[in-house]
């Protein structure tokens, strides 16, 4: 298990000045090593390939989110037990209202998106958010739901922002960390119901 913290004089991305760096670790996934490494790849192939042509920052804060939400980044983690505004859907476990607001009009609560072939759709989706309203904003929103994105003071949006600011440096100077091995970054943010 490697630790990382992020430098107090590193500049966080996309604007983010965490007032507070949290803990992180490096953890190889030792009960689903494959799987990890799969679906890892199958990220990083949509992001390199995607239309949009994303940048740097925008690929590690997706990655970072994947990370974040799940423990295998695999589709069955993603949070959506609930058929409201409310469902998450994909390995980014993005929220319903946010795809609705940004225009999605899929059927059965996105559910198109919790399968391999949706993947590209959901990146797109949270890249549109973030050229949209601002990398800040879709975090705000992805974290809190639309209560986090009207008042960003509410529902631990600071925290998990500061959690995704704190993962960019290693993703972006440890490319097989973001592409392809058995590892993730877990950082402890409380979990919302």
């Amino acid at each position: 298990m490697v630790k990382y913290t992020l430098k107090r004089t590193e500049k966080a991305p996309f604007d983010l000045k965490a007032d507070k760096i949290p803990p992180m670790i490096v953890v190889k996934d030792d009960t689903k090593p494959d799987m990890m490494k799969r679906n890892k790849r199958r990220l990083w192939r949509v992001l390199c390939r995607h239309p949009y042509k994303l940048t740097g920052e925008e690929k590690r804060i997706i990655i970072a989110v994947a990370m974040q939400e799940t423990q295998h980044m695999d589709i069955s983690e993603h949070d959506g037990d609930k058929k409201s505004l409310s469902t998450n859907v994909s390995i980014l476990n993005i929220n319903y209202d946010m795809l609705h607001k940004l225009g999605y009009r899929g059927k059965n609560f996105g559910e198109a998106l919790n399968r391999p072939a949706g993947l590209k759709t959901a990146v797109s989706y949270a890249t549109k958010a973030m050229r949209t309203w601002t990398a800040k904003k879709f975090l705000d929103f992805h974290r809190g739901g639309r209560t986090g994105f009207d008042d960003p003071r509410l529902l631990g949006t600071q925290e998990y922002r500061n959690a995704i600011a704190a993962m960019m440096p290693l993703l972006r100077d440890n490319v097989a960390l973001a592409s392809k091995n058995d590892k993730r970054i877990q950082i402890d943010v409380e979990h919302l119901n």
